[in-house]
């Protein structure tokens, strides 16, 4: 500041009032001037441009909103959304609706931050729909279109008929033009509108047909149902079954069910459906041939039932002669041998036929009654051997179960047999009654068998047959001494004892034998008892109760089998285990119990397994300490103590390298003991890098890895997209300090931090309009003069190239979507460019074309189908040489066929971008020649042939002559007037002329020659 013009200020002062230079302060001290002061410099805030509204479509591409702020905003601020928190300053249409956003820049040194609005008013795409085709029955029921439309259209558009009206909705088809009918929807600012094309088109009265009902035969040949039905059945429809499910139109009764079918024409105001009803008739069943044999002595016999299983009722019968006969048969006396044949007829199906062949066969006769009786000791009895005349006998019991014919009396019953003699045929068997006594023995057992435990004492051998007691007999020993029926068992062995009766009764021998069996007992020991700890190993139960080496008995707990040889204490449960030998023979099981308790073993916790950083706080392992228990610690290292139960491990301060130390603990009770380890490793700290400082462009993605093992946490986290990650991607838009704090896998910690220098990118202000037109389209642009920081500059059109003029001016013929794409660096190098697709679009041009049916007309047939050819076209406009026009795809016209001359028809096309594309054609009319005269007459006054007068057409009349002659050549009849007829008189019309043969002449010019045409031949006059 200029001092000899400084003057006195008091502060604090508005910031409004600082000018720059230097403030100074000075103070007087003891006679002296003492003096400091500051040196003042204003800051330029940063200009956050003008609030303002940015009126978009929904189709737009995404956008850069600080472009489109007003005024001329600094590049360097953040965007909040309505609610205040950041967004991207990017606006996307396809995934963002209409809001307020708001734009801050706080970034200058002593300023506050400065703001302002865009909000961005996002308009919809409108939809017609899509398009449609459909067909109406010709003077049906109105119907709204709008509700024929494909796709989802928005209500409240605009109808066009084909002639481009504007019509109402409602299509009444007794009253309108079929065709294609344009539904338009208008687009809010700057959307483009849409239109949908509903193509309509009239179809004859019922197309589906009318109902109808067919018979078939289920083995019959396939049947086309669409050929069947009544009425006028249109094709191009589909078949459904009565399900509804899909069909097709030909009817396989062989594999497909009777019932109903349908088939569906869809359209509009005529009946949708029509229903063949098929009947399914069965192909008759007349059965297989068969062949019969039955008995003579059958008195009648039902044919009905001698049919295979299926077979059709109600058919039939007649014999070999081919007289029908009734279904119930009746021999007659000397025939043996019958034949008949079953008819039975289809409705459609052809008839069926089977055989029955009858053959009568021969009665046997029966064998005798016989009464047998046989002894129970008796051997066994071949029963044939009382039917020596029948070798064939075959015998069963009264239930009919075949019987072997060997008979054993040991069975000691009575039977009745029957002795039967097959037929061999259809004839019952011959019977005869065999009657069996069996009479029974002295004794029913004569040699028993007893099993007898030496614990039993004795044993009364009168308890094996009541009859032998002593009034009937005696009991012998081994030496034949007569002894006591109550024997002694204790000298054990086999004995054998026999009683013989002195009486006589019954049949067979009369001794009994005992031979008897003693069995020794069984012992299973002691009782015991046994202790185990539950961590003890198995031991053999043997060698707790030795009276189980024997390997004799079986072990069980509590009623359930124990089938281990081993007790386990560590699994197996305490109790009373019972071991049990089996009984010998008649001898009881014996049992010894031995009673098995389990003390449980203890737990021993050392401690979960610890990883340690260098440096950390001392901690305890192990765990409570148990009543009676002493510990041992190995290894001591860093231990408190090695007999505590918890002792302390003290961490060092300093650890150079990972190291891992095992701590064992051992504990005993008395009883039980337990050990444990546990892993305690020590880690030293991890490293941290990060680098010093780095410098980018706004936006340019910053990698950044940090150096050392472990997990990651960066800040400030809002700047980091993963703040976990070791490898780092910033995009940023202003300076920033970063750190990074490095955790290894054992928590283990260390940091670093980094500073970043942020330079501005290009801010490229450009706002282009979408432009479309058909080819070609004449292109222009340019920046907004509030563009910055560019140094380098050009445009780009995809598949043109480059341009690096300031003004974009280009010309595209070539129609397709472009891309406009905007690419500026700044004096740093930063890089910016924005891309606009599909931001220019030149529309395809049609390409008329078409063809004439016939390719030339004749005078006597002038009527043209023209058959469009055009590519890409969408509505027609013809012109028929100025005689005509037509807005269809393919007219007819009829053209004047008067004299031969050429047809100019043009064909202008429009596709459904506007685009218009022509083309003419010659048409030529050629004169064609027709000539008839008739060869006979009848001028009888009936008003049939009454006269002669040639016909003919491409002939120019005026050169017309007619001349008849009669068979001497002399001329009767001569006219230059074509259409003047001959009326059969002569003479001038003084007679009439006689029934004759006369010779005419006609001679004319053709419209298109200079000569003249001789026609010539005969009439026949018949009255």
């Amino acid at each position: 500041m200029d001092q000899s013009k400084q003057s006195s200020t008091n502060f604090p002062w508005p910031a409004a009032n600082f000018i720059d230079g230097w403030y100074s302060y000075t103070l007087n001290a003891a006679g002296c001037d003492i003096a400091t002061g500051v040196y003042v410099t204003t800051i330029q805030n940063a200009d956050p441009g003008n609030s303002t509204t940015y009126l978009i479509c929904e189709d737009y591409l995404p956008f850069q909103m600080v472009n489109f702020l007003a005024g001329s905003p600094d590049n360097t601020g953040s965007w909040f959304n309505a609610s205040g928190n950041p967004v991207s300053g990017t606006f996307d249409p396809a995934t963002q609706n209409s809001a307020l956003f708001t734009y801050m820049i706080d970034n200058v040194p002593g300023c506050g931050p400065v703001f302002s609005t865009l909000y961005v008013d996002e308009n919809l795409n409108p939809d017609a729909g899509e398009n449609a085709s459909i067909e109406v029955c010709e003077g049906g029921t109105p119907f709204n279109m709008f509700n024929y439309l494909a796709g989802s259209p928005e209500a409240g558009g605009q109808w066009y008929n084909p002639v481009n009206d504007p019509v109402s909705n409602i299509f009444d088809p007794s009253t309108d033009l079929v065709g294609n009918y344009r539904y338009h929807v208008n687009g809010l600012t700057p959307c483009s509108d849409d239109n949908s094309f509903l193509t309509i088109s009239f179809i004859a009265p019922d197309p589906a047909g009318e109902n109808a009902t067919i018979t078939v035969c289920e083995s019959g040949s396939n049947v086309n149902m669409f050929q069947q039905l009544n009425g006028n059945p249109a094709a191009g429809g589909y078949w459904t079954d009565a399900s509804g499910n899909p069909t097709n139109s030909v009817y396989d009764p062989q594999n497909e069910p009777a019932g109903n079918y349908y088939y569906n024409y869809p359209n509009i105001g005529c009946p949708q459906s029509a229903t063949i009803t098929v009947n399914l008739e069965s192909d008759p069943n007349a059965g297989n041939d068969n062949s019969i044999s039955v008995c003579e002595n059958i008195t009648s016999l039902n044919l009905n039932g001698q049919l295979s299983g299926g077979a059709d009722t109600g058919g039939q019968w007649t014999d070999v002669n081919g007289t029908s006969v009734s279904n119930i048969f009746i021999p007659q006396n000397g025939i043996s041998s019958y034949d008949f044949q079953y008819h039975v007829n289809g409705v459609v199906c052809p008839a069926d036929q089977s055989m029955l062949h009858i053959q009568l066969e021969q009665l046997p006769a029966d064998p005798q009654d016989i009464n047998l009786s046989f002894c129970q000791l008796d051997p066994i009895v071949d029963l044939s051997n009382y039917y020596p005349a029948f070798p064939l006998i075959e015998f069963e019991l009264q239930n009919g179960i075949p019987h072997s014919g060997s008979f054993d009396p040991s069975i000691g019953i009575d039977l009745i047999v029957m002795a039967v003699l097959p037929s061999g045929n259809s004839c019952a068997d011959g019977e005869g009654e065999m009657t069996i006594e069996v009479v029974d023995p002295m004794f029913e057992n004569p040699n028993n068998t007893v099993n007898l435990c030496i614990s039993a004492g004795t044993f009364n051998l009168t308890s094996l047959d009541v009859d032998a007691s002593a009034t009937n007999g005696n009991w012998f020993d081994e030496s034949g001494n007569i002894i006591d029926p109550l024997v002694d068992l204790s000298g054990g062995g086999n004995p054998v004892y026999q009683f013989i009766t002195n009486t006589g009764g019954g049949c067979g021998a009369a001794i009994l034998t005992a031979n008897l069996n003693i069995y020794n007992t069984v012992e299973a020991g002691e009782n015991a008892v046994v202790t185990f700890c539950s961590t003890d190993s198995p031991e053999n139960l043997e060698n707790l109760l030795p009276a189980a080496s024997s390997g004799l008995g079986t072990w069980s707990y509590q009623g359930t089998p124990f089938n281990s040889t081993q007790f386990d204490p560590t699994s197996d449960l305490p109790g009373s285990y019972l071991y049990v030998v089996p009984g010998n023979g008649p001898c009881p099981a014996d049992a010894a119990e031995l009673t098995i308790s389990v003390q449980p073993a203890f737990t021993l916790n050392a401690g979960d397994d610890v990883d340690v950083c260098a440096g950390s706080v001392n901690f305890h392992i192990g765990s409570a300490p148990l009543p009676n228990t002493t510990y041992a610690w190995s290894p001591s290292q860093f231990l408190s103590s090695v007999s505590q139960s918890q002792p302390v491990v003290q961490v060092p301060a300093t650890i150079s390298s990972d190291m891992s130390i095992t701590y064992q603990v051992f504990a005993d009770n008395g009883v039980c003991s337990a050990s444990d380890q546990i892993d305690v490793a020590f880690h030293p700290l991890p490293v941290a890098d990060i680098g010093d400082q780095y410098e980018i462009c706004i936006q340019d993605e910053l990698n950044i890895t940090a150096t050392g093992i472990g997990t990651y946490a960066w800040a400030p986290q809002f700047l980091f997209e993963d703040p976990s990650s070791p490898a780092q991607h910033l995009v940023l838009s202003q300076d920033a300090v970063i750190s990074v704090v490095v955790t290894n896998d054992y928590g283990c910690v260390a940091s670093d931090t980094a500073e970043i220098v942020v330079h501005p990118n290009p801010v490229i202000v450009f706002t282009p309009e979408p432009l479309a037109s058909c080819s070609p389209l004449e292109v222009e642009y340019a920046l907004d003069t509030a563009s910055q920081f560019i140094e380098v500059f050009y445009w780009n059109i995809s598949g043109i190239g480059d341009f690096t003029q300031d003004t974009l001016r280009a010309t595209i013929t070539e129609s397709g979507l472009y891309t406009l794409t905007v690419y500026a660096m700044s004096d740093f190098g930063c890089e910016k460019s924005m891309s606009y697709p599909a931001l220019l679009e030149v529309y395809p041009s049609p390409d008329a074309d078409f063809s004439t049916d016939p390719i030339e007309l004749s005078t006597i047939d002038p009527i043209a189908q023209f058959v469009d050819e055009s590519i890409g076209a969408e509505t027609y406009w013809w012109n028929f040489a100025g005689l005509g026009t037509s807005t269809e795809a393919a007219p007819i016209f009829e053209f004047p066929a008067a004299e031969p001359t050429n047809f100019e028809i043009c064909l202008e096309v429009t596709n459904t971008y506007g685009c218009v594309d022509s083309i003419c054609r010659i048409l030529h009319l050629d004169n064609q020649y027709i000539f008839f005269a008739p060869n006979a007459i009848t001028p009888d006054g009936d008003g049939i042939n009454d006269n002669f007068s040639p016909v003919m057409m491409g002939f120019d009349e005026s050169t017309y002559s007619l001349e008849i002659f009669d068979r001497w050549g002399d001329q009767i009849f001569f006219s230059n007037e074509y259409g003047k007829p001959w009326i059969a008189q002569i003479h001038g019309g003084e007679y009439y002329a006689q029934i004759d043969v006369y010779i005419w002449q006609v001679k004319v010019k053709d419209k298109e020659m200079a000569e003249y045409r001789v026609f010539q031949g005969t009439v026949t006059v018949i009255r």
